[in-house]
């Protein structure tokens, strides 16, 4: 069963436990915030389907589950070099309390340090190729919030699936993201700004062009400044200096509004396409 969990969220397997018909298992979520992550560099992820190369990336993502779970969000899933987290609200789409509620600014919070911490950690990690044990690893961090749907689809590995054009904003947002930076939707920096007062601000990137989306207006997330007296945030993070490498206690240098993690070792813990008919007026949505 715990297992299982991991695969369907708790919310949903209690829902299949009891759903009875050919009817799909599904369901509309107001409002939820969706983050898409993707490692950098690519190219050697791709290019290298190595024992090593595949052992790096458990290490990574390894490293993000245990942050995630921290966190109190979902892990959507992980693709390639993509890893994706939702917001509670996601893995609970039959909870009528949860759904029917206001949208909890902690859930914006959480989401931002979250994504900072994620950056912090992938940039302990180096690719393992060249003398000098490679270059550091880097992620790419993108935001969105608004309307969503989960949904079990078909019979054959069916798992749970979150649709709309909220997910695929978020895949965006992180197409066009610098390495190293959080780039979001203009409503969740609108979201998130007031929530994560003394932890990160919003930085106005302007209008620009997104594949699929046309002519949008998106933010950047930067680390609030300047950093405690003893360097470390009451969240685990350091801003600038030096960070701990997760996995050999080595130092790699952390600027230009990067993160470093403050602390040891961590324990070892393309978007969605086309939706049903039932829940497709969803993907036509935009953001609130």
């Amino acid at each position: 069963r715990a297992l299982l969990h991991t695969l369907i969220p708790p919310n949903v397997v209690g829902r299949l436990a009891t759903h009875a018909g050919p009817e799909m298992l599904g369901s509309e979520i107001a409002l939820c915030t969706v983050m898409f992550c993707s490692l950098e560099p690519q190219a050697v992820l791709r290019a290298t389907a190595t024992e090593a190369a595949l052992e790096l990336l458990d290490a990574v993502f390894s490293a993000f589950d245990a942050a995630v779970k921290r966190a109190g969000m979902y892990k959507y899933q992980h693709v390639g070099e993509w890893y994706i987290v939702a917001c509670p609200r996601a893995s609970s789409p039959f909870d009528d309390a949860e759904q029917a509620g206001e949208y909890p600014d902690r859930y914006a919070a959480a989401m931002v340090r979250l994504s900072l911490e994620l950056i912090a950690v992938a940039a302990g990690f180096r690719t393992g190729a060249g003398p000098d044990g490679g270059d550091p690893m880097w992620l790419r961090v993108g935001v969105a919030c608004g309307p969503a749907a989960g949904a079990v689809i078909g019979t054959l590995r069916a798992f749970y699936c979150l649709y709309g054009d909220t997910v695929n904003t978020a895949a965006r947002m992180c197409k066009y993201a610098a390495p190293g930076r959080i780039h979001c939707t203009e409503a969740f920096a609108a979201r998130a700004g007031p929530a994560c007062a003394g932890l990160a601000r919003a930085e106005d990137r302007g209008i620009s062009e997104i594949k699929g989306k046309g002519p949008m207006r998106t933010f950047e997330l930067l680390p609030d400044a300047p950093a405690p007296a003893n360097g470390a945030l009451s969240h685990g993070l350091s801003y600038g200096g030096l960070s701990h490498d997760l996995r050999h206690g080595l130092s790699v240098r952390v600027d230009d509004g990067l993160l470093g993690y403050a602390g040891g070792p961590l324990a070892q813990e393309e978007a969605p396409g086309q939706m049903p008919a039932t829940l497709s007026r969803i993907a036509q949505a935009g953001e609130p």
